[in-house]
């Protein structure tokens, strides 16, 4: 009988230990459970400003759009796309001067320096009349080879009328020539290109 209460004792300690173990391991799995679902939470809060201003963009909502990249520079979140991103709702309001800064400030916070931002960069700056500086700004988005035929159409095109705008007269005839080369449906380049050879 003594034996019979040593081993009934003996599976007690061992179905409890069982309960506690599987007990902790509920907690364990529960809290696990828990911090997942907080992450996730958080990621999706995390982009919010920036994703509000990118809605508030492409509906032409740009005061909207720039409240919404604010707050999220503000917040520390995603800075160098807010600036990107603010830099365009500058941009589409002629805003130029705030534009080029914003595009900047983007890449001094790490954005990438592709040929997108380049060629905005480049427009900010011909808008703000600073076409020398805006030279710089197109020959660098010439050098990203991931651009678009487009994109590089634009960026060309943008060369000329610079160095049109900075007298380098020379340089526009060479540029336009080798444009239309590329382009030979373009007839507004044709006229510049026309307008250059009485220079």
């Amino acid at each position: 009988m003594a034996q019979k209460r040593k081993t009934s004792k003996r599976k007690g300690r061992r179905r409890r230990r069982r309960d506690r173990t599987a007990a902790a391991l509920r907690l364990i799995v529960l809290l696990l459970i828990v911090f997942i679902a907080g992450l996730i939470i958080w990621f999706i809060w995390h982009d919010r400003d920036l994703r509000s201003g990118v809605s508030a963009l492409k509906k032409e909502r740009y005061d909207e759009a720039i409240t919404c990249f604010d707050d999220s520079i503000k917040a520390g979140k995603n800075v160098a796309e807010s600036y990107r991103g603010k830099g365009m709702a500058f941009f589409e309001q002629k805003e130029y001067k705030e534009a080029e800064e914003a595009f900047t400030t983007s890449l001094d916070e790490g954005g990438k320096a592709d040929a997108q931002i380049c060629n905005l960069i480049g427009l900010s700056l011909k808008g703000q009349e600073k076409y020398a500086e805006s030279i710089e700004w197109f020959e660098k988005g010439l050098s990203d080879n991931s651009a678009s035929s487009a994109l590089v159409q634009e960026m060309r095109y943008q060369l000329v009328l610079a160095y049109e705008k900075t007298a380098q007269w020379d340089l526009a005839k060479e540029s336009a020539e080798k444009y239309l080369s590329d382009y030979p449906e373009d007839d507004e380049m044709t006229r510049e290109f026309q307008f250059l050879q009485t220079r």
